[in-house]
């Protein structure tokens, strides 16, 4: 096994150069007029220049181009050159012509034996589908493109511009300018209303200050549009649920001279029939909720094409005003659960807002596939003379119970992957309740350390974690309002750890309680009040052990304990279904100790000698450390008075369960965007910091709460915690190869970048950089003790070096799209190590261990 994966990498590393060898061959001697006949001029570029961009959006107007060039990847006609003119158009149409017989043949007796026509594969044919032909310039295009900037400028208020374009020809290829001057715009002078009903013009002067039709401002079109729609949603708020935007009309008067409008805003009435069928004009009706029916699984197939058959089969029960309707013996959800977050009741008035946060709550729920709320005007008047609307709800139960696996893994230096099978149940005690079981498994194989035991790996991880979500806030308090407005949840989630590695063997218990609910569209608060951790390390290898011991580290690993909290504040504007640009920002922030320790003050409780807490944890370690050749003429009380002394825990601390509990601050943060381009091109960048910091009852922060580096989401040329801390040189055994020891920081910064493109069908392509590494943070001033090797302070995070130390790679990436799932591929070329001595350049050494790439997959993309 060992042999064929180096074997592998050579392989790879030989492929990887073959390729980037004759990509450059191809690129360099490729030319992108090759087939532009003569008298035509393939399209290279295009420019808008504005003469006043504070005004006008100019990206924005890049919408309104007609005629666009040849897709670019890093400003190269990649798919046109690549691919359309790597085939002869000429040859390919005659070849086309006798596969087409060939085609039309095949295809005929298919359909004598009932089966539908096919396409036969031909290499030259898919590559000319996957290249794009050549732009050529139509002067048609560039005046349409003019025309539809003046209805821009028009709908912007600019009536005074004057549009140009020019165009450069120079060896077939032609550059496009577009001049625009957009000269001065019209701008409102006064915003007038002449509604004509005094309820409405009541409803509407008291939001002015909402509208967005003010004095001072452009006389925008599209601002007219949204003031129509933002007037119509607050009139459905008061009741009026027939108004339409169409009823409000505008009145400009442009006479006042100096490009300034004054605007009038009527409205008109609603247009009704009579009794006899004519349309006429009355007053605006106001409406009333009438009676609610709820279907709780409704099947909108069977209730339209035999309704009659659907309705008579369900059964009826009545909560809190509501009829519940549902199949005869399936009664699938508690009637409290679904009313708990509505905020329509019978005989209240018609509020749109309440409409829609009653439909984002039925979908919070996270059991309904479809939520429809439908309401029915009636002629019915009730006593405050207002109509009456019934309102039908109808639910589409979502599958309740799902299964999911994700698969993720590396190759280089061996191998390494993780899996994990997920099983959901949305409707726990049919209450919309939540409960989530992950099981998981990391298994890794380092090729330059031995496998015990005949394994086949070396470092192996097992968990289990099951979490409950409970959609209301479970708390002593009432809390009606926030209830009611963010729709908040609660969690219970406990999960276990246990992790086999060749360097030392830990099993790790979390549970924790919490809350977490929605402010707006694109935000998401999430705080768990309670995070228990309790780790225990049985066993640590002799020389990974002394390895800790050496470089102070060796308390990081003790059994410890942690009680604390956590707040997380997530942003995003990502849209499923929409390909618009958009930013992700998350803050974390932790806390842990401070409870524990205040009550130990106040208890006036005795603080227990550092050295205690070492001697009753020491132990077995120092049984351990025996082993080591360093220590084999040591006994064990020697090995365990040098170790207290070595490690200097003289400091005195409070403890638990025989433990020092850890107490900490914790914080990181993550922010990326994503911009897409013409076509299916796309940029994303991604940059991360984070830092965690150790007071009070702890001089070192706990090693599960460190940050780490690597991997297919990360730093993807190097496995997951290969990097760091700092530019400490990388540990040799005696056959000159890496020791792999696992490296964990207090400070982590971290940045990537990404260039994705489609390269033909479901299958897309990446360029990506990634930068980072990870630091210890010197609390104790290490840096300037002169008994510590210069190796070991590079360790720790130095703001004269840090920028020096980051581990940077690029690599190329294929990605498979199938709408529901992304397959990923990615291999990472590293390029500066901090590891290495000297110079830090990859490609200036010699050994190979540094130099090989590393081929990662996973599902879904990395950022």
């Amino acid at each position: 096994m060992k042999k064929l994966l180096k074997k592998f990498n050579l392989q790879t590393a030989i492929l990887l150069k073959t390729m980037l060898l004759l990509l450059l061959v191809t690129i360099l001697s490729c030319n992108s007029t090759k087939y532009v006949n003569e008298g035509e001029y393939l399209l290279n570029s295009y420019e808008v220049l504005l003469d006043n961009p504070k005004q006008v959006n100019i990206d924005e107007l890049d919408l309104f181009i007609k005629q666009k060039p040849n897709k670019k990847i890093v400003n190269y006609p990649f798919y046109l050159n690549v691919f359309y003119n790597s085939i002869d158009p000429v040859k390919e149409a005659k070849r086309e012509e006798k596969r087409k017989k060939e085609e039309d043949a095949m295809n005929h007796k298919r359909e004598l034996k009932g089966k539908a026509p096919r396409e036969k594969f031909y290499v030259t044919r898919w590559i000319r589908h996957i290249g794009e032909a050549p732009v050529i310039f139509d002067k048609s295009m560039t005046l349409a493109t003019d025309k539809e900037f003046s209805k821009y400028l028009i709908n912007r208020g600019f009536y005074f511009f004057n549009i140009s374009d020019t165009a450069t020809f120079k060896d077939k290829k032609v550059n496009v300018k577009y001049i625009i001057e957009t000269g001065k715009p019209y701008v409102i002078e006064s915003v007038t209303y002449d509604l004509k009903n005094r309820d409405i013009t009541n409803i509407i002067q008291s939001k002015t200050s909402d509208l967005p039709l003010k004095a001072g401002l452009f006389f925008d079109t599209d601002s007219m549009q949204s003031q129509r729609m933002k007037m119509t949603d607050i009139l459905k708020d008061k009741g009026y649920f027939l108004f339409q935007k169409e009823y409000f009309v505008y009145e400009a008067d442009t006479t006042l001279g100096d490009k300034k409008v004054a605007i009038t805003i009527k409205m008109q009435q609603q247009l009704k029939k009579d009794e006899k069928g004519n349309i006429i004009k009355v007053e605006h009706e106001k409406f009333d909720i009438g009676e609610i029916k709820m279907f709780t699984d409704f099947d909108p197939k069977i209730a339209i094409f035999d309704s009659s058959a659907y309705y008579s089969n369900l059964t009826a029960n009545d909560f809190n005003n509501i009829t519940f309707y549902h199949k005869s013996q399936r009664k699938l959800f508690h009637p409290s659960v679904l009313v708990r977050g509505l905020k329509i009741y019978e005989d209240s008035t018609f509020n749109l807002n309440h409409t829609k946060t009653s439909r984002q709550y039925l979908s919070s729920l996270g059991v309904f596939k479809t939520v429809n709320l439908n309401f029915i005007p009636s002629e019915e008047v009730n006593a405050k003379g207002n109509k009456v609307l019934n309102c039908k709800i109808q639910l589409t139960p979502t599958v309740p119970q799902s299964y999911k696996l994700e698969l993720e893994g590396s190759i280089s230096g061996g191998w390494r992957t993780e899996a994990s099978v997920n099983y959901e149940h949305r409707n726990l005690f049919k209450s919309a309740t939540s409960l989530n079981l992950t099981l998981s498994t990391a298994l890794e194989r380092i090729n330059s350390i031995p496998v015990e035991d005949n394994r086949i790996f070396n470092n192996e991880k097992y968990g289990a974690e099951l979490s409950i979500t409970i959609p209301k806030f479970l708390s002593p308090f009432r809390l009606t309002s926030f209830n009611q407005k963010y729709l908040p949840k609660t969690n219970l989630a406990a999960k276990i750890d246990y992790q086999r590695r060749y360097d030392y063997t830990r099993t790790v218990i979390n549970a924790n309680y919490g809350y977490f609910w929605k402010s707006s569209t694109y935000v998401t608060h999430n705080i768990k009040l309670a995070d228990l951790y309790a780790t225990k390390i049985p066993q640590l290898d002799t020389s990974y052990l002394a390895y800790l011991v050496e470089t102070n580290n060796f308390d990081r690993f003790f059994d410890h304990f942690i009680l604390g909290s956590a707040y997380t504040y997530l942003y995003t504007n990502k849209r499923q279904t929409r390909r618009i640009n958009f930013n992700f920002f998350k803050f974390d922030i932790e806390w842990a100790g401070n409870l524990l320790y205040a009550s130990h003050q106040l208890a006036k409780a005795e603080k227990t000698k550092g050295s205690e807490i070492f001697a009753s944890i020491i132990n077995p370690y120092a049984e351990i450390l025996q082993k080591d050749p360093e220590y084999a003429s040591s006994t064990l009380d020697e090995i365990k008075s040098q170790l207290v002394t070595t490690l200097d825990q003289d400091n005195s601390a409070y403890t638990i369960f025989g433990l020092d509990y850890k107490q900490y601050i914790k914080s990181n943060v993550d922010f990326h965007q994503t911009f897409f381009m013409q076509g299916k091109m796309s940029w994303a960048y991604r940059v991360a910091a984070g830092a965690i910091i150790p007071y009070g009852n702890s001089q070192t922060a706990p090693v599960i709460k460190q940050f780490y580096v690597g991997g297919a989401n990360s730093i993807r040329a190097w496995a997951p915690r290969e990097i760091g801390p700092g530019s400490r040189e990388a540990v040799f055994d005696a056959n000159g190869d890496i020791i792999f020891y696992e490296s964990y920081g207090d400070i982590f910064i971290e940045a990537n970048a990404e260039y994705r493109f489609n390269i033909w069908w479901m299958f897309d392509g990446a360029i990506f950089a990634d930068a980072g590494n990870v630091w210890m943070l010197d609390n104790q001033n290490i840096q300037q003790d002169a008994e510590v090797s210069e190796n070991d302070k590079r360790m720790y995070f130095n703001v004269n070096r840090f920028y020096k130390e980051f581990a940077l790679n690029t690599g190329f990436g294929l990605r498979m799209d199938m709408d529901f799932l992304i397959v990923r591929f990615d291999i990472g070329v590293p390029l500066f190590d901090p590891r290495i001595e000297q110079s830090n350049w990859v490609w200036g050494q010699g050994k190979a261990y540094f130099k090989r790439p590393q081929l990662t997959f996973g599902i879904g993309l990395p950022f």
